[in-house]
């Protein structure tokens, strides 16, 4: 016996060899290995199976037990203890050690973060499948607890108050283990009943009449729910009752804003779940809800759901989102489907794209290829306008809204750059200088040229295209981190201010060009609110030249703690930013 690099337990007496990380492989059999299985016997009858678990597979061989398998040289415990040692030391240095348990074993596995198929490490290890359980102390927190003799012995089928899961005992313990919490969770008892998670059926009455939106949200409810099949390992996922959802929706409006009406109520009576809502997308939040009601218990080896609780639930605020800079990187819209599907669950109702700064200029913009010309980072780094119709479609699946932003005027160079080539004079100013530390205040530098009239008619063009791809009543104009030193360096400003050195000046400057794109946009459409970051303009000074009514001001600046509630008491709508 001898452990090569990464392969655990080979016999060379039996004629096993190592082949591209594949353990324990019987050439003697006649056994080949094929793409990533290890454990292949082909003369055996074993196959191979494929499982996904989050996104990435994991391949088995299947090798069923026959009079030579079972005469084969099997390692002794001490080889067993080795080889699970080597493994645990290899996946740790090298991916995420993940336990796929079987009813009588439990096999360790690696999950490589590359999302390739990932190799099962090694042999399997005999251990009981429950040696614990929890209990839900009068502190409503669940304390792990030994099984007894009796108890193990009867396990996969006995659960109660004594005998719960992780998972169930989480649900049913206190106010449960939703999150967000909502903001009432009246649990009537702390009973479950074994469900079919492929057996849900959904009945919805009222006035909602988009039923393709409809069915999208009850299909992506059906998807995530039959995910959780990835946990029912050694036991049955559809053993249990069918579930019958039945919803009421008053609103017919499919718009999604920042005052929809997000509320539900939900009730579940054994198998009978009952949302009232007033918008199709306070049904689709009581839907993620419901999601987390139900999962994997390996004591009963079931599926389990809460048999009786009351939920009334409505956002505590109306715009609870995250940025996405897609400029600076680019990200590639499958990764930002999953963050959407994220969000969704955890009812996050705002992804704010940061759409474009002076490093790239990534949106597809028809009317004029030149943007997209000089403002990719390569030609494969775009975001088409079929891409963004699409993505916004299906975050409004999830409940979310998709709020583009395009940065005004610092913070823009790349897709700006090619004025003087075409007579149009310098659009973007500074773009790129150096030493950058002396025009802006991260590399690349850019700013837009406020005295250059085709910088507002291209302007107006980009927020046209943007219009028709973002289904959003907010756009976000940016507005922040203007840096003088770019304009004062600039020739175009050298008749246009009386004192170089006097900052006032050039605050004017940036608040008449404010003031001009605002009114160009509401001009195109005047319901449109627009938000701006934290600045300068949005000092006491200056402020006031921008309507309350009409704008929102996000505040980032973490040193300036005080700052949203100077927003909020100006009468402004304020959106702290929280760093992570």
């Amino acid at each position: 016996m001898k452990s090569p690099d990464n392969g655990p337990l080979i016999d060379t007496a039996a004629g096993e060899t190592v082949l591209d990380n594949g353990p324990l492989m019987d050439t003697a059999a006649g056994a080949t290995v094929p793409d990533n299985c290890p454990l292949m016997d082909t003369a055996a009858g074993e196959t191979v199976s494929w499982t996904a678990v989050i996104d990435t597979p994991i391949i088995t061989c299947n090798r069923p037990v026959t009079e030579e398998t079972k005469q084969r040289k099997t390692p002794t415990k001490k080889a067993i203890i080795f080889g699970v040692a080597i493994l645990v030391v290899v996946a740790a240095a090298s991916s995420v050690l993940t336990f796929a348990v079987t009813k009588s074993s439990l096999r360790l596995s690696s999950l490589d973060s590359s999302g390739d198929p990932a190799l099962l490490l090694g042999t399997e290890v005999l251990v009981p499948l429950a040696a614990f359980k929890y209990m839900c102390t009068n502190n409503h927190q669940c304390v792990q607890l030994n099984l007894t003799k009796d108890e193990r012995a009867k396990a996969s089928t006995v659960t109660g108050p004594g005998v719960l899961s992780l998972r169930v005992c989480e649900m049913t313990c206190g106010n449960g283990s939703m999150l967000p919490l909502p903001q009432s969770f009246k649990l009537t008892t702390p009973d479950t009943v074994a469900v079919d998670v492929e057996s849900f059926s959904h009945s919805v009455t009222g006035r909602v009449d988009n039923s393709d939106l409809l069915r999208a949200m009850q299909s992506a409810f059906a998807t995530e729910l039959v995910k959780k099949k990835q946990l029912a390992l050694g036991g049955v996922a559809t053993a249990g009752r069918s579930v019958k959802v039945v919803a009421s929706i008053q609103s017919s409006s499919v718009k999604l804003t920042l005052d929809t009406d997000e509320s539900y109520d939900l009730a579940i009576a054994s198998t009978t779940v009952t949302i009232l809502a007033n918008t199709i997308y306070g049904y689709r939040h009581a839907l993620a809800s419901l999601l987390q009601l139900v999962d994997w218990c390996d004591l009963s080896q079931s599926f389990r759901m809460v048999s009786a609780v009351t939920i009334v639930d409505k956002p505590a605020y109306k715009h609870r989102g995250i940025m996405l800079d897609t400029a600076r990187n680019f990200i590639p819209v499958q990764l930002m489907h999953r963050l959407i599907r994220t969000m969704g669950m955890h009812k996050l109702n705002v992804l704010h794209l940061h759409l474009t700064d002076s490093s790239s200029f990534p949106l597809e913009i028809k009317a004029d290829h030149r943007f997209n010309q000089y403002g990719l980072y390569q030609s494969n780094m775009a975001y088409t306008q079929v891409q963004v119709a699409a993505l916004v479609a299906y975050a409004k699946v999830h409940g979310v809204k998709v709020i583009p932003e395009i940065d005004a005027p610092a913070h823009v160079g790349a897709g700006w750059q090619w004025g003087p080539d075409y007579n149009m004079g310098e659009l973007a100013l500074c773009w790129a200088n150096n030493p950058w530390m002396a025009h802006c205040l991260e590399a690349p530098c850019g700013q837009l040229n406020p005295f250059n009239e085709y910088v507002y008619d291209l302007l107006d063009l980009v927020w046209t295209e943007i219009g028709a791809m973002f289904d959003s009543d907010v756009f976000h104009l940016g507005g922040d981190e203007v840096f003088f030193e770019c304009w004062i360096d600039s020739p175009v400003f050298a008749d246009k201010v009386r004192n170089k050195t006097n900052h006032a000046e050039y605050i004017e400057i940036w608040a008449t060009f404010q003031e001009r794109v605002q009114n160009k946009l509401w001009a195109r459409d005047p319901a449109k609110r627009i938000t701006l970051w934290s600045s300068d303009l949005t000092t006491s000074s200056y402020i006031a030249s921008l309507p309350p009514d009409k704008v929102s001001i996000q505040s980032w600046n973490m040193l300036e703690l005080n700052e949203p509630k100077r927003f909020t008491d100006a009468g402004y709508s304020s959106l702290p930013r929280l760093r992570t």
